[in-house]
């Protein structure tokens, strides 16, 4: 390869990082509007009730927790999580894919342990990485909110969302 060849290659190489960008952005926006869509259709709201911490659906003109498969109890913490025990035969979801039927009931339960204005405000892409990232634990949904949960609060402690929107 001549010496004119080899000077194009960090343009080549370039290329191809922008369209795998582009690539990964378009799937994340789909999966986003995706979690969107369900998310307002189908919202769980809950409301800590007044005795035991027990989360109880609201009325609303939207479904009921039952009526969506949300079963809930109190809202879950590190001390009454289960050992880290993988499933047996966990297959990750590919990243890039749109959230499954289960992904989005985890969903729902985290948005009723959070509450709907803290889950508002939680980036998309953090709530995808929670819920997916502890998928291959059998209290998947609780896992996820309470490391979740955990990393909204560092982030609030260092200021890391004020980071992200004013750098």
């Amino acid at each position: 390869m001549d010496s004119a060849g080899l000077s194009r290659w960090p343009e080549v190489l370039m290329l191809a990082q922008v369209m795998l960008l582009y690539l990964l952005t378009t799937q994340l926006a789909k999966i986003q509007s995706q979690l969107k869509l369900v998310l307002t259709s189908a919202a769980v709201a809950s409301v800590p009730a007044a005795a035991g911490g027990e989360v109880q659906p609201q009325q609303s003109p939207r479904p009921s927790a039952s009526s969506v498969g949300v079963k809930l109890a109190r809202k879950p913490t590190l001390d009454n999580l289960l050992p880290d025990v993988p499933k047996k035969g966990f297959a990750p979801a590919c990243e890039w894919a749109l959230l499954s039927p289960p992904e989005l009931e985890v969903a729902q339960k985290v948005r009723a342990w959070l509450g709907e204005a803290r889950f508002a405000t939680t980036p998309r892409d953090l709530l995808v990485t929670f819920i997916r990232g502890y998928a291959y634990r059998a209290d998947w949904a609780e896992c996820a909110f309470v490391f979740l949960e955990r990393a909204l609060g560092w982030r609030e402690e260092v200021g890391g969302g004020r980071l992200v929107r004013d750098p």
